[in-house]
């Protein structure tokens, strides 16, 4: 059982996995919860700000942070769920992000997509790979793909889970 910090909806033990910085430490391990069957393989937690719900599983045997929201994709509440998946991938050493926003609708303004790169990198989230899974894809849905090539940044949108996973198993993630 998890210990919560309230204020930024992640469990306190990954808090301490954030440099000052919000970067990801070189010196953080994968961890395990003990179940009565050995450890076990995944690890969820779930969070919400305003009207957008999170949930965060970690697959070790994928090496794979799930990442799952539901509600509208605006700036503040996506602001604290980037927050919380830094906060995972730093507790895992786990750079691989299969984001499905299916029951989400992007709600950021075009300035908010073009600083997109900028507010992940902020966040700590840069040598990461992502495939991001939407209900439809939109300009702005394919704007996020195209900004975050254009920064550096490996991410796909997509509306197959299949393709999706695909991808991001065929691709692995910069070491």
């Amino acid at each position: 059982m998890s210990t919560w910090n309230t204020a930024s909806a992640v469990p306190i033990e990954w808090v301490d996995a954030l440099s000052p910085n919000g970067t990801i430490r070189s010196d953080q391990k994968r961890n395990s919860s003990p179940t009565m069957e050995g450890t076990s393989t995944t690890t969820s937690f779930a969070g919400s700000m305003g009207l957008l719900e999170w949930q965060i599983t970690y697959d070790e045997p994928q090496d794979i942070l799930w990442l799952r929201t539901s509600g509208p994709l605006d700036m503040g509440p996506v602001e604290a769920f980037m927050h919380a998946v830094s906060a995972a991938a730093n507790h895992y050493g786990c750079r691989r992000f299969f984001a499905d926003h299916r029951l989400s609708k992007l709600r950021l303004d075009p300035v908010q997509i073009f600083d997109l790169p900028k507010t992940l990198r902020r966040h700590g989230i840069f040598d990461h790979q992502a495939a991001v899974l939407f209900a439809k894809l939109g300009d702005d849905e394919k704007f996020v793909e195209t900004i975050c090539k254009n920064h550096g940044i490996t991410a796909r949108v997509f509306t197959s889970p299949e393709l999706a996973l695909a991808w991001l198993l065929g691709n692995p993630p910069n070491a």
